[in-house]
């Protein structure tokens, strides 16, 4: 078993987890206790689930890439899955360069996704 590519599904099982629960708490509950929210194609409504399946979107695709990493990190050889898994560490990597800049570094999700992409990396060797 491959502990790298297991530590990365960790860190993005536990991303994925804060994300929601945080969302919901911290952002969404107060920004729909607001009357300043404005109406999507008409509909408050419509804006608010607008809103909250776009933000668990991103958590359903942290769950899925948790499942592929752990999924890779059982398999007896990596090598046929160097491109995929290199592929998925930039991918960590760019998302770590994002949060880290757009947050300027306030943000800590930028090391916790800066961390699963050099683990997924040394997981691919």
């Amino acid at each position: 078993m491959n502990g790298y590519l297991v530590s990365g599904e960790i860190i993005l099982l536990t991303i994925g987890a804060g994300h929601s629960y945080l969302g919901e708490r911290f952002i969404f509950k107060p920004l729909f206790a607001g009357p300043d929210l404005p109406g999507l194609l008409g509909s408050r409504s419509f804006m608010k689930n607008t809103l909250r399946f776009a933000w668990h979107i991103t958590t359903a695709l942290l769950f899925g890439l948790a499942v592929l990493l752990g999924l890779a990190a059982r398999a007896a050889d990596v090598g046929p899955l160097r491109p995929s898994l290199l592929c998925v560490a930039g991918a960590l990597l760019a998302c770590a360069i994002l949060a880290g800049v757009l947050s300027r570094l306030k943000h800590f999700a930028w090391a916790l996704f800066l961390a699963a992409a050099v683990l997924v990396a040394l997981g691919a060797r």
